[in-house]
């Protein structure tokens, strides 16, 4: 089973999909980015570049993200 939680676009060549996945009946997140496929149709095509991990460790990245934009925000605070 795969559930598409958020696409957006990275570039005009790539898509940055995050996906549900379940694999041996245990909820996976997948973060990966996705190419043009051959009719040029963006996004179609994953490729190797992204992040799988069990949906346990969700809120360590969750709390791994929220400190970068923290560090990002008070960055720009002192710009």
């Amino acid at each position: 089973m795969s559930q598409l939680i958020a696409s957006f676009q990275k570039n005009s060549n790539e898509v940055i999909k995050i996906q549900l996945q379940t694999w041996k009946n245990e909820p996976y997140v997948d973060i990966r980015i996705w190419v043009a496929g051959e009719d040029g149709a963006p996004g179609v095509q994953p490729t190797r570049k992204g992040l799988t991990i069990n949906a346990e460790l969700l809120p360590d990245l969750l709390a791994a993200l929220q400190r970068v934009g923290e560090i990002i925000e008070g960055s720009h605070d002192e710009g």
